[in-house]
């Protein structure tokens, strides 16, 4: 069976971080697959930054997006074909943002990260000064990708049905249960 990883979260939130360090480790059948195959895991990767990157020649540049989402698609496509796994590494925060992943043919597994605008603000800050290659997302977006996050996984407005509803329904309970700054969804 095909796998599909996905983000669910917003910038900054440690989405790269997670899959540079932590994410083989938590499957370890990718892992195994990418070592048997001679493989890493940007083999499988794809990322509209990244594509961004490639195209425009800088990460933030949003003027050629058309081109960059019909390529990511694709790529996604021939990944999950050639290799039977891919990672869509984006924020994934609205139903929009994500409805086209239920067009492929696989298991589908969301990595959904906690939504706190004010630190991944700060990270986004951090990263800049410190010369790290990576979009330049105002505060004003990351506070709309929170906000698109809430009413997406928490307040479970038109849940697009891209991943599974047991394992939803405990992510979405214990991000409930957690005690948010206001900040968080300001």
């Amino acid at each position: 069976m095909k796998k599909l990883f996905y983000s669910i979260g917003i910038s900054g939130s440690g989405k790269s971080f997670y899959y540079r360090n932590s994410f083989l480790i938590d499957f370890p059948e990718v892992a195994k697959y990418l070592e048997e195959n001679d493989m890493t895991l940007e083999d499988i990767k794809v990322c509209p930054d990244d594509i961004r990157r490639e195209i425009c020649g800088d990460v933030s540049d949003m003027s050629k997006d058309k081109q960059v989402w019909a390529l990511a698609k694709s790529r996604v496509k021939s990944n999950l074909d050639k290799y039977g796994y891919a990672l869509f590494d984006a924020t994934g925060t609205s139903k929009k943002a994500r409805g086209f992943l239920k067009n492929y043919k696989s298991e589908k597994v969301a990595l959904v990260f906690k939504p706190d605008a004010k630190l991944s603000i700060s990270r986004i800050k951090n990263d800049l000064n410190e010369g790290v290659d990576r979009s330049k997302v105002p505060a004003v977006a990351v506070y709309a990708q929170a906000k698109a996050f809430r009413k997406s996984v928490i307040e479970d407005e038109n849940w697009d049905g891209t991943w599974n509803k047991v394992i939803k329904k405990k992510i979405t309970e214990n991000l409930k249960n957690e005690i948010f700054d206001e900040v968080v969804f300001a």
